[in-house]
């Protein structure tokens, strides 16, 4: 569609969604745009080779989602300096090199959730910049296949980018650890394919999991030769998958909030109820 002009010709909002896969496309946006622009629809910047969005300076808003993902070579966010707002979500996913999140610092304004993964170098501290101006009441996507905990550092970082409430959108691992429980993980609400808790002796209780609501895929419990206490998960209604526990009687009444489990549910290869 053909930009329209706002603000005495000053703004242009371009009444579309626009796809980047190489430099020319951000060329070709910038050309549209000009000096100060916003986009209606979303922008997904994906599969390209660009070390940085320099050409992005005009970008003002973007009403839809901004994806950057899968781009190998992108080392900054710089040229978003004068984004303010984005009425989607934005979604920072296999960007390897990723660093900083500093060229953000317009952003006041994200309408839905943040989604992040695959950029092991990326400076929390900007994160938690971003997550200040933001607001408090945001969620999180950890967008990778697998998040594996075995250490309380790792139970840490997940704390420190969840912000209000968290998803992992693969499987969580909790396995080989010396916990003795998983208090950090509060924010989780969401499992998106296995929750599997293995091989941690120390392990005494679930609490850390009480905001816990739905695994989309198994639950699998084995291995963890003190944990006899699961009430701590009482807020889990749904599991897409089996439900198997292997290891010591439990006390109590376990997994008393489920309401859906979509295969069997085993407790030391008896029923649940």
């Amino acid at each position: 569609m053909a930009p329209k002009a706002e603000g005495g010709g000053r703004h242009i909002v371009l009444d579309r969604s626009f796809q980047v896969e190489k430099a020319d496309d951000l060329t070709h946006l910038a050309q549209l745009g000009g000096a100060s622009y916003s986009l209606t629809g979303r922008l997904d910047i994906r599969w390209t080779e660009l070390a940085n969005l320099q050409a992005l300076k005009g970008l003002q808003a973007i009403d839809g989602d901004l994806v950057i993902k899968d781009n190998p070579y992108l080392q900054s966010l710089q040229g978003l300096e004068n984004l303010r707002r984005i009425g989607g979500g934005l979604v920072l996913a296999v960007n390897p090199r990723l660093a900083s999140l500093t060229a953000l610092a317009s952003l006041a304004s994200l309408g839905d959730t943040l989604s992040l993964g695959g950029s092991p170098h990326l400076d929390l501290a900007s994160l938690d910049a971003l997550k200040e101006r933001i607001g408090a009441g945001g969620h999180v996507v950890i967008a990778q296949p697998a998040y594996r905990i075995g250490r309380q550092e790792d139970i840490d970082w997940l704390a420190r980018v969840g912000w209000a409430s968290c998803s992992i959108a693969g499987h969580l691992l909790i396995e080989d650890s010396q916990l003795a429980s998983l208090d950090g993980l509060e924010g989780v609400v969401r499992i998106g394919g296995n929750l599997v808790i293995a091989n941690n002796p120390q392990l005494l209780n679930l609490a850390g999991l009480a905001s816990l609501q739905r695994v989309d895929g198994d639950m699998r419990l084995s291995g963890n030769a003190q944990l006899v206490n699961v009430e701590g998960v009482d807020a889990l209604s749904y599991i897409g998958g089996a439900l198997n526990v292997a290891g010591p009687d439990l006390n109590g009444t376990p997994f008393s909030g489920l309401d859906h489990v979509g295969y069997e549910a085993l407790i030391n290869g008896l029923p649940l109820r």
